[in-house]
């Protein structure tokens, strides 16, 4: 009988030791500091492991997982990132948290910024969005691609164009970038509207507008220069002018970003324009 009582008793405190040790390494693994968490994403990167690091991201700028892959695809391979070095991370609230990160890319650049974290479901993720100028630095420049998609400038009927670009049945609430990359000549740009209209959607659209942005787009959140809303489901011949950042002025390798946004489901767009000054 004693043997027995002993033998439970023995059963009893081994659970428990292993539900006490499962509840620990569970709470561990759970609740990593933002600083590990960053540091496995950004060494997904590094390893252009774009299966993995997908996990790691909060990202609201693609309706598919599928089309989240392809842009992190085209990105990696731009300018690839050969290493970092996480500097600080600084808690804003007890789920929000600010990591500061210097990026060494394999063209050379170099460039200090910071990234949020957010925490989600008692996870760390990396919370993908558009950063200021000051939030993303270049410490060094790097040698850009030899064969850029650079306009080169072109001469339009208003001015000289250094980006334009064309787009159909682009969906309301996406975001998409021009395919040609232009260095800025100026803070002072003029965005030049062919045409900006919905193409198929409900007979009346409650504030139509897309907004326009000068851009570096990045895998870590696109830094954005400057932007500009224009107004309207018809517009037609039009000309807007868009101030930018200085510290973009001469940088090569900006895209003019698109975001239509009507708040109604279903609608389309269609533009053409160009970027110029």
């Amino acid at each position: 009988m004693l043997k027995e009582r002993n033998k439970l008793f023995f059963i009893i405190v081994a659970t428990l030791a292993m539900v006490i040790s499962f509840g620990f390494s569970s709470h561990a693994a759970s609740s990593s500091s933002p600083k590990d968490t960053l540091e496995n994403a950004l060494q997904k990167v590094v390893e252009r492991d774009i299966d993995s690091y997908v996990n790691y991201v909060i990202d609201d700028s693609f309706n598919t997982l599928e089309q989240q892959k392809i842009e992190y695809a085209k990105e990696f391979s731009k300018n690839p990132l050969d290493k970092f070095n996480i500097l600080k991370s600084n808690a804003i609230t007890k789920n929000k948290s600010k990591v500061t990160v210097k990026f060494f890319f394999e063209n050379g650049e170099i460039t200090e910024t910071q990234l949020l974290m957010k925490k989600v479901n008692n996870e760390w993720k990396l919370l993908i969005k558009d950063l200021k100028p000051k939030e993303n630095k270049t410490i060094k420049k790097g040698k850009k691609d030899l064969n850029p998609k650079e306009n080169g400038g072109e001469f339009s009927t208003q001015g000289v164009s250094i980006c334009n670009w064309y787009f159909s049945d682009r969906l309301d609430g996406s975001t998409f970038y021009s395919n040609s990359t232009f260095t800025p000549p100026s803070s002072a740009l003029i965005i030049g509207i062919s045409h900006q209209v919905v193409s198929s959607g409900p007979p009346s659209v409650s504030s139509p507008r897309i907004q326009y942005a000068v851009v570096n787009k990045n895998w870590y959140g696109d830094t954005v220069y400057g932007t500009r809303t224009v107004y309207g489901d018809s517009v037609y011949n039009s000309r807007y002018s868009i101030s930018i950042d200085s510290s973009a002025v001469g940088d090569s390798g900006l895209q003019v970003r698109f975001k239509p946004d009507s708040s109604s489901s279903y609608v389309k767009w269609d533009g053409n324009g160009s970027l110029e000054y």
